[in-house]
């Protein structure tokens, strides 16, 4: 396909998606089997393809499959819990869709759980964490030579518009919006050494390595992960379904907390999302703060919204305004309690979804399965891989790598 036709291709692709509107990559895992999709059936196959597969875990519901990221563009994959349907998580809480919202007290939630998931103990959210202040984005260029510098020496082009592919290695080109931080790290400073991505080169940055799990890893033995050079994890709290809509907690959440803690490991924490509105956000944000009560974390709660793929779910057609305004009321909500909010996206969501002036303050965790990102923005941790190694964990699992701004 020639280029202009790739461009045309690309600009309905946004148009549509910005009519219907997408819901992240990493649905919930209510009917695991669904893959998420961004806005139209078709067009959310192609964009979620490109970015967001939902996490294995997240898809949890029974039949779900893990969608990739997105160059995965995401990472997460996403299918989500769906009521459950997918097994990792897959129940969708039930109360479901709404019923039992975050405000309720746990003790209601565990009840509308399916598969004995309970919720955890209410609490005020408060207590000692990594401050939202302090945590986050390495310091932004002031202008953008060194943003240019960094994402394409060679193509200039790149500040008007930028060119990606997705995991299906279906191509997009979309326009750069000079309102968020653009990418100013090497990209030939990304390097894998043996089964590991590290950064070099750079002196600006040092970086580690870290991974995300959810109930889908079932039993895991963190020691062997924290000898294995692991040093961060992001543990799945919970997710909504994706078609009644019900919330349900991570069935390995407590004990992947404490486990993690215990080996050593600095631990942050994310919500599968299928919010379609603030209220629905604010009750998934509502949720995670009874769980973790009070507890310090070292690393961000992140916002992990989905989309999902061949199959219908009820965040089909929310639009990219919609999608946003569900990121901000969930991360403000956590500001409020004291966490660092983080959201999850891939190149689709920020392209085509996200208004990217409105979440500037917010740290991204990018999902993207190529062999550098291919964002033109500013990320803090880059989700690489959905097929790493790492032991003590059985089969597959994310791989991220985290870039610290040298003092």
């Amino acid at each position: 396909m020639n280029k202009n036709n790739t461009k045309i291709m690309a600009l309905l692709l946004a148009a549509v998606l910005a009519v219907s509107g997408c819901a992240g990559a990493d649905s919930a895992p209510a009917e695991e089997n669904g893959t998420q999709e961004p806005a139209e059936q078709g067009a959310r196959e192609a964009a979620a393809a490109a970015g967001n597969t939902v996490k294995d875990e997240e898809s949890a519901e029974p039949g779900s499959t893990k969608t990739e990221p997105a160059a995965a563009s995401s990472g997460k994959t996403g299918t989500e819990p769906a009521a459950a349907s997918s097994g990792k998580t897959g129940t969708e809480p039930a109360a479901a869709s709404s019923g039992k919202t975050g405000t309720e007290p746990a003790a209601a939630l565990s009840d509308s759980t399916e598969s004995g998931q309970t919720a955890a103990q209410a609490g005020n959210g408060t207590g000692q964490h990594t401050s939202p202040e302090d945590y986050g984005r390495p310091e932004e260029p002031a202008d953008s030579t060194e943003a240019d510098m960094n994402y394409d020496e060679v193509d200039q082009k790149a500040y008007e518009g930028y060119h990606f592919v997705d995991v299906f290695q279906n191509e997009y080109e979309a326009v750069i919006d000079e309102n968020f931080p653009r990418n100013i790290y090497f990209q030939d400073s990304f390097v894998w050494e043996e089964d590991r991505m590290t950064y070099a080169g750079d002196d600006r940055y040092t970086w580690r390595t870290g991974i995300d799990v959810s109930e889908h890893d079932e039993d895991i033995d963190w020691q062997q992960v924290r000898d294995a050079g692991i040093d961060f994890v992001f543990i799945r709290a919970g997710y909504r379904g994706y078609s009644e809509g019900s919330l349900r907690q991570d069935a390995y959440f407590e004990k992947n907390l404490r486990e993690a803690r215990e080996a050593g490991l600095d631990v942050g924490v994310y919500f599968f999302s299928q919010a379609v509105n603030e209220a629905e956000a604010l009750e998934e944000a509502d949720l995670v703060l009874r769980m973790l009560d009070g507890q310090a974390l070292q690393m961000p709660v992140v916002y992990d919204p989905e989309s999902i793929l061949n199959d219908a779910a009820r965040t089909d057609d929310i639009s990219g305004d919609q999608f946003t305004r569900n990121a901000l009321a969930f991360c403000g909500r956590i500001r409020e309690r004291g966490y660092a909010p983080m959201i999850y996206a891939n190149l689709v969501w920020e392209a085509f979804e996200f208004d990217l002036s409105r979440i500037r303050d917010i740290p991204i965790w990018y999902a993207d399965y190529e062999p550098v990102p291919q964002t033109p923005y500013f990320f803090t941790v880059w989700q690489y891989t959905d097929s790493g190694t790492v032991p003590g964990i059985v089969g597959p699992v994310d791989l991220n790598l985290q870039l610290i701004p040298q003092e």
